[in-house]
């Protein structure tokens, strides 16, 4: 087998994927009876030929924590059976991901990067009974501050992001972004913020001098 890198899901978050796979999805569709995923996670890049995360480490030397933003149920189609995944959006993770593949070592042969957390493996044919629809965690941002390096035998060791923060806080009162309302202190990632306009910049950096004045 092959090492990997990938973004765990923190343990609430995970388990509350689990709990809605549960009670919504039909067990008549499950593939088997273990066809929930109880290790919530996105995949950042599969099949690198390394054991060691040396390589890896020095890639992500400068990179900071990101956040991502997850989205709703859609899935993939295989002859044998079909995977419920929920959506991520997060352009911060293509970036990740193209970096590695440019500088580790790997067999990926897939151009098309698809961001997701596997919800459950489904019987052929199930999974468009649930794409399009909410999971309990749809629309939800996520911060991390690592990513795994799994190994061959599914060890993982943490990589610390340790770089510049890769996205900011809306501030107090909440602020609309192109249309998309961001709650108090709710996290705006790096790709979003990069569409931001002179005037909401201007408005994110004079929130943040007033919380640092009143600090």
């Amino acid at each position: 087998e092959y090492s990997s890198t990938q973004c765990n899901l923190p343990r609430d978050l995970s388990q509350q994927i689990t709990q809605w796979a549960v009670r919504n999805i039909d067990p008549a569709d499950f593939l088997s009876t273990d066809g929930v995923e109880r290790e919530s996670h996105i995949t950042v890049l599969y099949g690198i030929e390394d054991e060691s995360p040396r390589q890896v480490m020095h890639v992500l030397r400068n990179v900071g924590p990101i956040a991502v933003q997850l989205g709703e149920l859609s899935h993939f189609e295989h002859p044998d059976e079909d995977i419920l995944y929920i959506a991520v959006n997060s352009q911060t993770l293509h970036m990740l991901r193209g970096q590695l593949m440019e500088a580790v070592p790997n067999s990926q042969t897939y151009d098309c990067y698809q961001p997701h957390v596997t919800v459950a493996k489904l019987k052929p044919g199930a999974g468009r009974k649930y794409t399009g629809r909410c999971a309990d965690v749809s629309g939800k941002i996520v911060a991390f501050d690592r990513v795994e390096f799994s190994d061959p035998l599914h060890n993982q060791i943490p990589i610390w992001l340790q770089g510049p923060i890769m996205f900011s806080r809306a501030p107090a009162g909440g602020m609309d972004i192109n249309g998309t309302w961001y709650m108090e202190h709710t996290m705006i990632p790096t790709d979003v913020m990069q569409d931001m306009s002179e005037a909401q910049y201007r408005q994110l950096s004079s929130a943040r001098m007033t919380a640092m004045d009143e600090a």
